[in-house]
């Protein structure tokens, strides 16, 4: 062995194995790259589950506030027409009523019974009188 050689070899083996260094730092930044990719991947699709599960809740809850809204509306609808038809026969009743006091007038039962809404009206039915009863 030459004095010559000797530092050749050292350098070699220096260099040899800074190249192994390297490879492994290369293959553990791999590794961790390859599980952080699996990682966020995984996070991802629980993320896009969770927002479509809270989509679909939001949406059945709307549509369930729709339908709530609309059966109030309609019920507010009846109550209102019930109202109205209520003071109009009130209406009919007090002036039949009052009629019957003056000359001229009369409360027969034909009078009353004009007073009274048909049975033909929405939300009603026909009682043994004549007269209309609200449906419930």
């Amino acid at each position: 062995c030459s004095p010559s050689a000797a530092p050749s070899s050292v350098g070699e083996a220096v260099i040899a194995s800074g190249m192994s260094e390297v490879r492994e730092a290369r293959s553990l930044s791999s590794h961790a790259l390859m599980v952080l990719n699996d990682e966020l991947q995984r996070i991802s699709t629980g993320w896009h589950s969770t927002r479509e599960e809270f989509k679909r809740r939001a949406d059945g809850i709307s549509a369930e506030l729709d339908e709530q809204q609309k059966a109030r509306a309609s019920t507010l609808g009846e109550l209102r027409d019930f109202q109205a038809q209520s003071q109009e026969l009130i209406r009919r009743l007090n002036v039949a009523s009052t009629g019957a006091d003056q000359p001229g007038t009369s409360s027969t039962p034909s009078a009353i019974a004009d007073a009274q809404p048909s049975a033909s009206a929405p939300g009603s039915i026909a009682d043994s009188s004549g007269g209309a009863q609200p449906v419930e």
